[in-house]
């Protein structure tokens, strides 16, 4: 047993008494350097560079398809058939190492289990096969005091089955692709910020920083034609059915809605059982729907030429503003909120409760939120320099959903034009350094100062970077990852050292960190201050097959 196994093994020995659930780190959701079969692809929504993940087993057998295509094939080859079979197992326990809030999530544990199988049965022809199940628990911190661990209060545990990328490939000619099903779309040069890459929701629901180990794109139905020849490619895209983003309104550490937030709520988990609790989500964040019907599909364009070492896109999407548009009642908001205090003030109740009976015998809605249509026309262009890569988005949208503050002091949807422009670079050293930085610059068309903008302002500069250093032949990485919006002085960031003690394991520690300023009345000034006291130090591992 050489030195670098005994090593190897003891370091082993020692972490895994310590957090022995399987799992691992990866950067968010990349576009990365890694094999087309493996795990489905190569993903196109997150920072370049990643390290490619261990290639699972290849199953090879015989068959004669050949002789489908040929009825005199006695003598043609007979060509191989390919299945592969992989995914993850992670587990992830993290603890807000400060107490700020009473009704803050002070523990979380998360699992995490990937499958997929990659089928291709004849040359022009593939199958994959994708699903993601997530089972975790939070609670908060006891009122009573004592060892976190075994008196958190308000426990809450939830599961869920989802589909991932499941998709049908057909090379119907060298020139024309064919491909049917769940997929995820990487339209565009940079990967942190791309105006025109808008097909996929998208999940908020771990926090504005993500998950490093679970992509943050969710798939979509739809079907895409793709041409290609010379150097030029056209791919046409239609998805059929609406689908939101995944974020929290409330009850969460990173809810949109709560009482110390900008958009001022009640904890709304205190109103229902605490198993159905997530499972309402959707019903706050959208009251109505756009329907299935061909007459609400979105519909994508994207052409790229490759010439002379630079890549060119142009893109055009038509479909929706995944951003709602939510109206509520003052009189709703003022008996909700009246009623979570130690003690409500009748009078305020029964005259909120009197306004609400007489909008409801009206007829009218004392909440709604829905969804409106957007068009969105983007450019991009993008070279290779040695190690260097250079990178340029653009692009805008005539109208967009953005939130401001009415005279009454509540938040109120708006509709804005906007324009967008992203500059990217990024450096790599072999397989050893990665470092990737990216500028966003936003402008808003048609704003006033008299209703100040919730959570943004009419011209904004955002950073998105990436800095990986890995040692010992990949065994040792250190990751840094994070935002930061210069104009609201933020930072969202993530710092993760890992250590893979076999091929197919990789443990893991790491910091969340969200700084943010306040305004003058103490409130929240940006999405960092808003989750201002959402730290958390985890330790993770992940075992990939």
């Amino acid at each position: 047993m050489n030195a670098r196994r005994v090593r190897n093994r003891c370091l082993a020995l020692f972490l895994g008494a310590a957090f022995f659930s399987p799992g691992g780190a990866r950067a968010q959701d990349a576009k990365k350097f890694c094999d087309p079969e493996d795990e489905g692809g190569c993903p196109k929504d997150g920072p370049k560079g990643d390290k490619a993940p261990d290639k699972p087993k290849e199953v090879f057998k015989e068959t004669p398809i050949a002789k489908l295509d040929c009825p005199p094939c006695d003598d043609a080859p007979v060509p191989l058939v390919r299945a592969n079979f992989g995914g993850s197992l992670l587990g992830r326990f993290a603890l807000d190492p400060y107490f700020e809030n009473g009704t803050e999530h002070v523990l979380e544990f998360r699992s995490k289990l990937h499958l997929y199988v990659n089928y291709q049965w004849r040359e022009n022809a593939k199958v994959y096969v994708g699903g993601r199940f997530n089972w975790w628990t939070v609670g908060e911190r006891s009122e009573s005091g004592g060892f976190i661990l075994t008196s958190a209060g308000r426990v809450r545990h939830e599961y869920e089955a989802l589909p991932d990328e499941i998709y049908v490939d057909l090379y119907l000619k060298k020139w024309l692709k064919l491909r049917v099903g769940n997929q995820r779309f990487g339209w565009g040069a940079n990967d942190f910020f791309a105006p025109g890459d808008v097909l996929n929701p998208m999940d908020f629901r771990e926090g504005p920083v993500g998950d490093a180990t679970d992509p943050v794109k969710i798939p979509v139905f739809a079907g895409t034609v793709t041409v290609s020849k010379s150097g030029y490619s056209a791919t046409l895209a239609w998805a059929p059915f609406f689908t939101p983003h995944k974020m929290y309104a409330y009850g969460s550490d990173f809810a949109i809605l709560r009482a110390n937030g900008v958009i001022a709520a009640p904890d709304l988990t205190g109103l229902v059982d605490p198993s159905v609790v997530d499972k309402l989500q959707p019903f706050v964040m959208a009251t109505q729907l756009p329907e299935e019907s061909v007459s609400n599909s979105t519909v994508g364009l994207r052409l790229e030429a490759h010439k002379a070492g630079f890549d060119f896109g142009i893109t055009y999407v038509y479909g929706w503003d995944r951003v709602p548009q939510a109206f509520a009642d003052p009189a709703l908001v003022a008996f909700l909120v009246e009623s979570q205090k130690a003690q409500p003030d009748p009078a305020r109740m029964t005259g909120a409760a009197v306004r609400m009976a007489q909008l409801v015998g009206a007829g009218q809605s004392l909440y709604t939120a829905y969804f409106s249509r957007q068009h969105v026309v983007a450019g991009d262009v993008g070279t290779t320099l040695g190690s260097f890569g250079l990178r340029l988005d653009f692009g805008g949208m005539p109208t967009q959903t953005m939130y401001v503050t009415a005279s009454d002091g509540t938040a109120v949807p708006r509709r804005f034009g906007m324009f967008s422009y992203v500059f990217g670079a990024d450096y790599s050293y072999e397989d050893k350094f990665f470092a990737q930085l990216q500028m966003l610059h936003s402008f808003l068309i048609g704003t006033t100062s008299a209703e100040p903008l919730v959570l943004f302002k009419e011209s904004m500069v955002n950073l998105g970077f990436l800095i990986r250093w890995t040692l010992l032949d990949g065994d040792l990485e250190f990751a840094v990852q994070g935002m930061s919006n210069l104009t609201l002085q933020d930072i969202l960031l993530r710092g993760t050292a890992s250590y893979r003690p076999w091929r197919a394991v990789r443990i893991a520690a790491g910091y969340n960190v969200y700084q943010g300023k306040y305004d003058s009345q103490g409130k929240p000034a940006s999405v960092g201050a808003l989750f201002d006291n959402n730290d958390a130090i985890f330790v993770q591992a992940r075992y990939s097959f």
